[in-house]
C-alpha cells in the first residue's frame, strides 16, 4: 500500500472505484479501506500509544 514509512509495511485489503472517461482511460480513481486498521499497523492508534 502506498503512503507506508520507510521500513515498514502494511497488510491492507480494500477495493478501488474507476469511472472511465470518453477516452477509456481512467479519469477518477477512488480506493477504499480500513483507515483504523491501517493506522493501527503504522503505530498511529491513540489506544496503543496511551496503553
Amino acid at each position: 500500500m502506498a503512503g507506508s514509512a520507510p521500513g515498514r509495511s502494511v497488510d491492507m485489503t480494500g477495493y478501488e472505484e474507476w469511472t472511465f472517461g470518453a477516452d477509456g482511460l481512467i479519469a477518477e480513481s477512488k480506493g477504499h479501506f480500513d483507515e483504523a486498521e491501517y493506522q493501527r499497523q503504522m503505530g498511529d492508534d491513540d489506544q496503543e500509544k496511551s496503553e
